[in-house]
C-alpha cells in the first residue's frame, strides 16, 4: 500500500525521540500531492528550533533517523 498524507503524523510520532529540537515538519512530493505509488517514499522538510541547543548527539540522532527512513 502506498504511503498517504494521513499516515505521516503517526510515522513521525513513532520517531519522536529522534525529532527533538525540530520546530516544524512539512511533507512535499508525491505523498503531499496524493500521487504516491507503492515504491514512494515520504519526503519531509524539517526546520530546526534555533532556541533549543543541538549538540553532536542530537545531530547524530537526526542523521540516524534519516538513514533508517530513507
Amino acid at each position: 500500500m502506498p504511503p498517504d498524507l494521513q499516515s505521516v503524523p503517526k510515522i513521525l510520532r513513532a520517531h519522536e525521540t529522534g525529532l527533538r529540537g525540530l520546530a516544524h515538519a512539512a511533507v512535499f512530493g508525491s505523498v503531499a500531492r496524493g500521487e504516491a505509488g507503492t515504491g514512494s517514499n515520504i519526503d519531509v522538510l524539517v526546520e530546526r528550533d534555533d532556541s533549543l541547543p543541538m549538540g553532536i548527539f542530537e545531530l547524530r540522532q537526526n542523521e540516524n533517523l534519516h538513514q533508517r527512513t530513507a
